[in-house]
């Protein structure tokens, strides 16, 4: 695709939007050029990274002002929702990558007329070209079409006029399907970012407002979920097998707005089972067991309305551990809740994690649950 169509598609979506934001205040579109450049993060990716990756964005922005209470608890935070375009280096083997990303642009200082931001965004990527046998043996670093893309950004902005604003940072861009589909080391895109925001109708100091309350919250409670994923294990183009994972945890709330969790993980992992099953190297009880996995984890999470965007970090544990990379694991994990119900307060919630062992990782699982 040339960058003359590009750059006509996102004209064409940007405009609706545009319209929109007129009618309401708030609202913002900005666009953000990415120059940088693919890195090889590990000795195993085959792929040829020379060359400089180009990139643009065009993000669809609230900014949050008083509405509800955690907006001021979180100092006022953005909203977006952002559509990204990349000609990656050494197109031939790379291809382009496209990107759908929900977002959120956090202050970090503010001076006069300068803010420091970062904006953390997670979202699905859809890359053009894919490791192929036959057709393009060279790049090992994304086996599918469909990826997590997620955007880690820190950058300098500068009010121009009331309408106005040039930013200035850096980005890290990544892809990956979470070995749902091998090859699966991913792509990483450390680039510098230049980039402007247009608001239409921008907010004025006295449009923002305080909580004059402090609300009661439960400061302890608890989770429980459950998850499936997906994921090929050792052979290209191979079998999908799925993994299933049931979750329970404490909870500690600091504040309204941050809670704590530490629990106990259950994991059977059907691609290891039938690994060993493969082999024949045990008799069927014991081969059963070497899917099994326990887990003790803990972690924080951030809460942003019915959103929460969490950490966690975890350890192995008990007599099955086998094929483990390591003895511990990391995740990064999204939830969605739902309205509370019931005299308790029960909240629902859909969940999405990526787990990994450091940056080696094992699978994306979705799933739901409650808390309390």
């Amino acid at each position: 695709m040339s960058l003359k169509k590009v750059v006509i598609s996102v004209y064409l979506l940007v405009l609706p939007f545009f319209l929109l934001a007129q009618i309401r205040k708030g609202w913002s579109i900005a666009a953000v050029s990415h120059t940088g450049y693919v890195t090889k993060h590990t000795k195993k990716l085959t792929i040829d990274n020379s060359g400089i990756s180009q990139g643009i964005g065009v993000n669809f922005q609230f900014q949050t002002y008083g509405k509800s209470d955690w907006h001021a608890h979180r100092k006022f935070p953005q909203a977006g929702l952002e559509v990204a375009f990349f000609r990656l280096s050494n197109h031939t083997q790379l291809g382009n990558a496209f990107g759908f990303l929900p977002n959120i642009t956090l202050p970090i200082a503010h001076k006069r007329n300068f803010d420091l931001r970062t904006t953390i965004g997670l979202g699905v990527g859809w890359l053009s070209k894919h490791y192929d046998p036959f057709d393009n043996p060279q790049n090992n670093a994304i086996g599918s079409h469909i990826n997590n893309y997620t955007s880690v950004r820190i950058f300098a902005e500068k009010k121009w006029t009331d309408h106005w604003k040039w930013t200035v940072g850096a980005s890290f861009s990544h892809f990956s399907n979470g070995s749902s589909q091998l090859p699966n080391y991913g792509l990483n895109i450390p680039a510098l970012i230049f980039g402007a925001s247009y608001a239409p109708t921008p907010l004025r100091p006295e449009d923002y407002h305080f909580p004059t309350t402090t609300k009661s919250f439960r400061r302890w409670g608890f989770f429980a979920e459950a998850d499936i994923a997906r994921k090929e294990f050792i052979a290209f183009n191979g079998p999908k097998y799925p993994v299933y994972t049931l979750a329970l945890a404490a909870t500690f709330k600091e504040n309204i707005d941050n809670m704590s969790f530490m629990g106990l993980e259950y994991e059977y992992n059907f691609a290891v089972y039938n690994f060993y099953k493969f082999l024949e190297q045990y008799d069927d009880p014991t081969t059963k067991n070497t899917g099994k996995r326990y887990l003790i984890f803990a972690g924080h999470e951030f809460i942003y309305g019915h959103i929460g965007l969490g950490a966690q970090l975890g350890i192995y544990v008990g007599p099955y551990q086998y094929l483990t990379i390591r003895p511990f694991y990391n995740k990064l994990n999204a939830k969605y809740y739902f309205q509370p119900f019931g005299e308790k307060g029960i909240k629902p919630f859909l969940a999405l994690h990526m787990k990994a062992h450091l940056i080696d990782a094992e699978y994306i699982s979705v799933g739901m649950g409650v808390r309390l």
